[in-house]
């Protein structure tokens, strides 16, 4: 049976790669976010509305799906909304706007995450583990960014985007959220 101590080293494990992960996830919407817009003919200003629903139902979220984090064990919740996130960008594949059910996916995630992570450490290494998140988040949207950067350099090649490319293009784009979906979705593991 493993020890109190070897668990939560784990813990702290897999919820900072989950960071990473959905930072990842994240900077892949905003990336993908304009091709989206050139596809379905769509104005910067509705652009803008779009990303705005994201980060508005991440943001009405997050504060009360964290007080729930601290009544109810981190983990599960945070397990739950890295599930509806996934299912969010598996619908956004194909259903090419669902920001909404992404940003409550991510509030779900992100709080009862860093709560695990605190949790999971001694009081003198709050600091050292917070960091340690910020950390994999900036690189999971650094990731995402260089990701998204092969995919389109590779479907679409190295011209500038002409009308007669709009099929690649949206290719590279399901292509790239593919990618990610499946990256979010993580190891499924049976006992």
């Amino acid at each position: 049976m493993m020890a109190y101590k070897e668990i939560q080293h784990i813990v702290l494990f897999i919820s900072i790669v989950s960071s990473f992960l959905t930072a990842l996830l994240g900077s892949a919407i905003n990336i993908t976010l304009p091709q989206i817009g050139n596809e379905l003919s769509i104005d910067t200003v509705l652009l803008i509305w779009i990303n705005t629903s994201y980060l508005l139902s991440t943001t009405i979220f997050l504060v009360p799906l964290g007080r729930l984090s601290d009544r109810f064990q981190p983990g599960v919740i945070a397990s739950i909304g890295m599930f509806i996130t996934t299912v969010g960008l598996f619908l956004l594949r194909y259903i090419d706007i669902c920001f909404i059910i992404l940003g409550f996916g991510f509030a779900l995630f992100s709080s009862p995450n860093t709560n695990a992570i605190i949790s999971s450490v001694n009081k003198k290494l709050y600091g050292t583990a917070s960091s340690i998140v910020s950390t994999m988040r900036m690189l999971g949207q650094t990731f995402s960014m260089g990701i998204s950067t092969i995919v389109f350099t590779s479907v679409i090649g190295r011209s500038q985007i002409q009308s007669e490319d709009r099929l690649m293009l949206v290719n590279s784009i399901r292509l790239i959220l593919t990618i990610f979906t499946s990256l979010s979705r993580g190891k499924m593991i049976r006992n």
